[in-house]
């Protein structure tokens, strides 16, 4: 399990341990390479299973290390299936993008084969694509946003979510 304490610490637990033992931060994981230190929100993409970070903090500009502090534009995966390894090299399928609209993420929410990614005044749509570049991102629609990372949901019908200005659906396309 990974899970994530807002613009906090990002912890693993592994199911083979007891619940006696509590969930390690996932930069004390033996052989973890460049993880990310903090962040805002964890998903697993549905179809290709890469653990993504949204807000996390960027390498530092030697790239030996993750600055700790949330960028909260940027989004980062490992390699896939693979926890320990967030190093963006050409071996693996791990990496980062930043987001060109807003402020900060506010939430994400996987959907039919996309992940969906709301900042304070935008919609995009985080698509697996394939090496070299893993992931693309698509803005879908500006200056709709989402009020709180739980205010959206997936439904058969399509998602629906609250901005500031009032309730919104996609299916395709925002209404």
């Amino acid at each position: 399990m990974v899970s994530c304490v807002r613009a906090g610490g990002i912890f693993y637990w592994d199911k083979s341990d007891t619940t006696a033992v509590r969930a390690k931060p996932l930069e004390d994981l033996s052989g973890a390479t460049l993880p990310p230190t903090v962040g805002l929100q964890v998903l697993v993409s549905a179809v290709d299973r890469h653990v993504i970070i949204l807000g996390s903090d960027p390498i530092d500009s030697a790239g030996v290390a993750r600055t700790s502090n949330v960028d909260p534009l940027l989004i980062s995966w490992c390699d896939q299936e693979n926890i320990l390894d967030w190093e963006p090299i050409a071996t693996n399928t791990a990496g980062s993008l930043r987001l060109s609209s807003g402020s900060q993420i506010v939430g994400g929410l996987r959907a039919r084969q996309e992940t969906l990614v709301w900042t304070d005044t935008a919609l995009y749509s985080l698509q697996f694509i394939g090496p070299p570049y893993t992931f693309g991102i698509n803005l879908i629609n500006e200056g709709v946003g989402l009020i709180s990372p739980g205010s959206a949901i997936n439904t058969p019908a399509g998602v629906f979510w609250m901005d500031r200005k009032g309730f919104y659906t996609y299916n395709g396309s925002v209404k």
